[in-house]
């Protein structure tokens, strides 16, 4: 498979990644973003524009567009978390409904919070789905429900992205620096489980959807999630520092009041597995924790 693949997030942590991957892949990314620039299309990420064109003829569409969730959840930054998701997938799909030669396959993001926080269970692609009123499982929720049902012409896939480990974004850079510094403990309990993967892995299975037949929802996560305790633990072993004692949950609300970043995105979790993709022989290059953290710790 190759074309041209437009790409909506493409100068984030993850798209950035997978466009150059997708270079090295012999395809054309386009990316659409709201700064001009080399391989980028100018778009609001609200409505149809001069953008839409690229469409045509295209190999795939991979949306990864959605404001970070490490933010303070105040009323406006939970409508922007909400709207920065929803909106681009509207777009995209309007643009799509138009088009005479509409790309063969639709890669869209999700995440795994949409399954709500489950401790103690094992989670797959046809698990239900988190309770109402959890503010990550409805903006998850609407998120999906923005891409059509009814596309006969192109093969949706919904990446449901779990905790990605890599040096140049997400919070590994941050749980490393505070590893360095001696501060990094289980958070609560630890027992909450962490459904990671590796960043080359997560763009690769990205890769692989788009010519593979996998279709519907897409776990996009690693094959052995772990507890909080070690994800710490081999963070803090990685830069060779001890782990320090648990910090209490109510602390750990303390710091996220004060700091702007949501106490819940540590204290819950769930346990997904990545059911479909080993079903369809995908191989991961960092399927153990100790080898991921180490490995996305030595690119940065």
């Amino acid at each position: 498979m190759t074309g041209r693949v437009i790409v909506a997030g493409g100068t984030g942590f993850i798209g950035s990644a997978l466009v150059r991957r997708l270079q090295a892949e012999g395809f054309e990314p386009l990316v659409l973003s709201r700064s001009p620039g080399p391989g980028r299309l100018v778009w609001d990420g609200r409505t149809v524009g001069d953008w839409a064109a690229a469409l045509e003829g295209s190999a795939a569409i991979v949306n990864l567009s959605g404001k970070s969730i490490s933010v303070r959840w105040t009323p406006e930054n939970r409508s922007e978390i909400l709207r920065s998701r929803v909106e681009p997938t509207k777009a995209l799909a309007a643009a799509l409904g138009r088009c005479a030669s509409p790309p063969p396959v639709w890669f869209n993001a999700s995440a795994v919070g949409i399954y709500g926080d489950r401790p103690g269970e094992e989670l797959d692609e046809d698990s239900p789905i988190g309770p109402q009123g959890d503010f990550l499982v409805d903006t998850c929720r609407a998120w999906e429900a923005a891409v059509p049902v009814d596309l006969p012409r192109t093969r949706v896939v919904i990446g449901r992205i779990g905790f990605v480990l890599g040096a140049a974004g997400g919070a590994l850079p941050v749980l490393a620096r505070l590893a360095r510094l001696g501060l990094t403990s289980p958070a609560g309990s630890g027992r909450q489980q962490v459904s990671w993967i590796h960043l080359d892995d997560a763009v690769e299975m990205i890769v692989w959807s788009l010519s593979s037949s996998v279709q519907g929802v897409l776990n996009v996560v690693g094959p052995a999630p772990c507890s909080n305790r070690e994800l710490m633990a081999e963070v803090a072993r990685a830069v060779g520092r001890p782990l320090m004692p648990s910090a209490p949950a109510v602390a750990l609300r303390l710091f996220g009041l004060l700091s702007g970043t949501p106490s819940e995105l540590v204290l819950r979790g769930q346990r997904v597995l990545p059911r479909k993709a080993l079903q369809a022989g995908f191989r991961f290059r960092h399927p153990e924790l100790a080898d991921a953290v180490r490995a996305a710790l030595r690119t940065g």
